[in-house]
């Protein structure tokens, strides 16, 4: 490029940039004072906002002003569009977007819930939440229940509105009906807990109905628990009812039960939602674990668990199976189960409870003799005056009726078939063990054999932990790598 007229002529031209001696120096983020450290530290603990406005009275104040200001705002406009934002507020929204909005919404009033962008809906819940365009919270309760119905298929609005219905039903202190509305899985969860977590109050089966719903389906295959379903729940009741009672007890319980706790609790969580004024101080009793307060506009929750997700515990289901195992032991129930891995005292105390349960057991079938000694003294006294007659005048008394020749004893009854096998399914397995014909014994007693080889698969899943009858479909064999475990099983 050409000088001025004033300085001689300089032209530039591309230059090599030098190679870099050394690395750049480390960017140090700047440096605050304490004392705005110290504000920004209140300004979060004071501002429930935080998390969205970085600002006291930000984002969801603004939004509360709006949500009144066009609570009766109406359109007659269909948006076509797709909209998707975070956290949604009028003020997202592009003037078309808003139109389209107010249109929708003009049109759920009426009770007509079309297909709309996501947004909208949460727009529409956060104005239900904040009480706008609400005639009052037993209406907006509603029309929550009528925006989960109408958008079942929305999967992330579901697991909100869950939430947030329950914290509605408590903040606006909406009563009885509506609490047993909405928490009535968290109270059904919240049983289950404190039976976990104080066994001794309650009865064995209830306790093994609180095991079974933290290890559901454990017990699915158990052919003993198929055969003796009172004895198997209360046995099993009885168990951690112990292990409960023993060393320990206190983190036994909570292992399962989680702990008995009060935690700082945030209404409408991940909503846009900011209060008009601070809550009175309240108590919502939900049952007799879970409890809300409010106390100088700060909400607690003392519950059970702290929170945590619905009860499903690996090492319950390792419990339950423990003492399935030993029960068929100590009942001579089947084929033994290989046992899981355990500590010898937890053996110790499921074997000492299913010991203690199997005796008394035997000891109700023989029930002990009882005397009665008034009947006793009574029939001394007889003996004695029959004596005094016989030595006074020598008569012999009136012979009594020979007592009637008592009934035979009944013969011993066959032994059961082991694993819970029918005689049926027994003659079945045994005569494909042996390589026995089956086919006109099972006619003549107008049996299909399919039906019997899948319930003695059945009944041995939980024993050999595999399908022991093979079929294609015309004939039947027992699967070659399972013949001794079934020989065993018969033999037993």
């Amino acid at each position: 490029m050409a000088g001025t007229d004033d300085s001689p002529a300089r032209y530039y031209e591309d230059q090599p940039i030098p190679p870099r001696r050394g690395p750049l120096p480390a960017r140090r983020p700047a440096e605050r004072s304490p004392a705005a450290r110290r504000r920004q530290y209140f300004l979060r603990r004071a501002n429930p906002d935080w998390q969205l406005s970085g600002l006291p009275n930000g984002k969801a104040e603004r939004f509360r002003r709006d949500a009144f200001a066009y609570a009766e705002r109406t359109s007659d406009a269909v948006y076509e569009g797709d909209f998707r934002a975070y956290y949604t507020t009028y003020r997202d929204l592009t003037p078309e977007v808003r139109e389209g909005y107010f249109g929708w919404r003009t049109r759920a009033r009426q009770g007509v819930f079309g297909a709309a962008p996501l947004s909208f809906v949460f727009l529409y819940v956060y104005e239900i939440l904040a009480q706008a365009g609400v005639p009052s919270p037993e209406a907006g309760y509603g029309i929550l229940e009528e925006l989960k119905k109408a958008y079942a298929d929305e999967t992330a609005l579901q697991e909100y509105l869950t939430i947030w219905m329950r914290d509605y039903a408590v903040y606006y202190r909406l009563g009885e009906e509506y609490l047993s509305r909405c928490f009535s899985d968290v109270r059904r969860d919240d049983r289950l807990r404190a039976l976990l977590h104080d066994p001794a109050r309650y009865a064995p089966e209830e306790v093994f109905a609180a095991m079974t719903a933290a290890a559901p389906g454990e017990l699915a295959h158990s052919a003993f628990r198929k055969a003796y379903p009172k004895e198997s729940a209360e046995a099993m009741g009885r168990v951690y009812t112990a292990l409960c009672a023993g060393p320990g007890r206190a983190r036994t319980a909570e292992m399962f039960s989680g702990v008995q706790g009060s935690y700082p609790y945030r209404m409408f969580r991940n909503a846009v939602f900011a209060e008009a004024s601070p809550p009175a101080d309240c108590r919502c009793e939900i049952d007799p674990v879970r409890v809300f307060t409010c106390a100088g506009g700060v909400w607690r929750c003392t519950s059970l668990g702290g929170g945590r997700e619905p009860l499903r515990s690996r090492t319950m289901a390792i419990l339950i199976h423990e003492t399935d195992r030993i029960l068929r032991e100590e009942f001579a129930f089947g084929h033994p189960v290989k046992p899981t891995p355990m500590q010898p005292e937890l053996e110790q105390i499921i074997r000492g409870t299913v010991q203690a349960y199997r005796r008394e057991l035997e000891e109700a079938k023989h029930p002990p003799v009882q005397v009665d000694r008034a009947l006793l003294a009574g029939i001394r006294s007889d003996a004695a005056v029959t004596m005094t007659r016989l030595l006074d005048t020598g008569e012999a008394p009136e012979e009594a009726p020979a007592a009637a020749e008592a009934p035979p004893a009944p013969a011993p009854a066959e032994a059961a078939p082991p694993a819970g096998l029918t005689p049926d399914e027994y003659r079945f397995l045994r005569r494909l063990l042996l390589g026995e014909p089956w086919q006109e014994e099972l006619a003549a007693r107008r049996l299909l054999p399919s039906i019997l080889a899948d319930s003695v698969n059945e009944k041995l899943l939980a024993t050999v932990g595999d399908t022991v009858i093979g079929s294609d479909g015309d004939s039947y064999e027992i699967i070659p790598d399972y013949l001794d475990d079934v020989r065993a099983i018969l033999e037993a």
